[in-house]
């Protein structure tokens, strides 16, 4: 959120749920639908290939995952597990919408930066 307006900050916390995963825990499974997306608080997480073997990613604080089948409307591409304690804030489809229709701005970021990890993909 650097760059970000404070109203902008502020909608987003108000629509925003903190959600708790220990280690091991799946945040979701390839082929699930993908009705909100997930901002890293505090932990690390990986991103797994639909084969369920291959490390796609490793994610940590800062940053934010499932966008992309929150924007795309299709069923998730990996699967996400914890690998320790994880506090994560989970960003629901109806607050998302509502966010970017006041905010255009910050669906062109998200987008930018789907973009860029589709580019980043084997």
């Amino acid at each position: 959120f650097q760059g970000a307006s404070e109203d902008l900050i502020r909608e987003i916390a108000l629509v925003m749920r903190p959600v708790v995963y220990t280690p091991g825990d799946t945040v979701f499974h390839a082929g699930e639908p993908g009705g909100e997306m997930y901002f890293i608080s505090h932990g690390r997480l990986q991103v797994i290939g639909r084969d369920d073997r291959t490390v796609l990613a490793t994610l940590s604080d800062g940053e934010f995952f499932g966008e992309m089948a929150l924007l795309l409307n299709q069923p998730r591409n990996a699967t996400v597990k914890a690998m320790g304690y994880c506090d994560l804030y989970l960003l629901a489809k109806p607050g998302f919408d509502a966010i970017v229709e006041r905010y255009p701005e910050f669906a062109a970021h998200i987008q930018e930066m789907m973009a860029g990890r589709q580019e980043r993909r084997p």
